[in-house]
């Protein structure tokens, strides 16, 4: 299920403590996969979303999907829970099938994570099964959300890829000790958006001299 179509119940959660959207030196570095479009993007109050899709497919006609989600403000101790449980919620209300698994959660560059999968055996509203893989980051400015969906039972490869994807995410502060960012973020910070557009891999250096 699209995320953008569970903003009105994430909004409703985050209610209570979302404000004006923050602006700091915390960034989400998401390059962009090779052959993937950026399909959608909105900012709503304290959300910021961005949706990648397969070059020639559409956010309402697709078979991959990557999401990138910022929420701002979002980073009581529980925000992660919170967000996990929202999407357990909206998922099973729509999907009677509706499976959930943890894969890893911990500590990666100082931020504590979750990454995990929710199935569903046939979405009726496509009438084809689902299967996303989700990793939550409870960053200090904002939850961060990255997520890579299937409209097919995905193959081994597609699995690995995926996983291997959402494994080198990594939520970073350019200024905050304790959370290092890519060496190419320090030394070209203004190239850098996490979102609305994610940014892509730096080019290889040239040997030529």
């Amino acid at each position: 299920m699209r995320t953008i179509l569970l903003l009105p119940c994430l909004l409703a959660v985050t209610a209570a403590t979302a404000s004006p959207p923050t602006v700091g030196d915390e960034h989400l570095p998401t390059p962009i996969p090779q052959g993937y479009v950026i399909g959608h993007r909105q900012d709503v109050g304290s959300m910021a979303i961005t949706e990648l899709v397969p070059e020639g497919e559409s956010v309402e006609n697709w078979t991959q999907m990557y999401t990138v989600l910022i929420v701002r403000n979002m980073k009581q101790d529980d925000a992660i829970a919170v967000y996990r449980a929202e999407m357990e919620r909206g998922w099973k209300a729509a999907c009677e099938s509706t499976k959930v698994h943890s894969i890893r959660e911990g500590v990666e560059n100082g931020y504590p994570f979750s990454l995990w999968l929710q199935s569903c055996e046939l979405n009726k509203s496509v009438g084809r099964p689902e299967v996303t893989f989700f990793k939550a980051i409870g960053g200090a400015d904002a939850l961060y959300v990255v997520q890579k969906a299937f409209r097919y039972d995905p193959s081994k490869d597609d699995v690995i890829a995926a996983t291997q994807y959402l494994r080198d995410i990594e939520a970073c502060d350019l200024k905050r000790e304790g959370h290092p960012c890519p060496d190419y973020m320090r030394q070209e910070p203004e190239r850098v958006d996490a979102v609305p557009e994610p940014a892509p891999l730096p080019a290889p250096a040239s040997d030529e001299g």
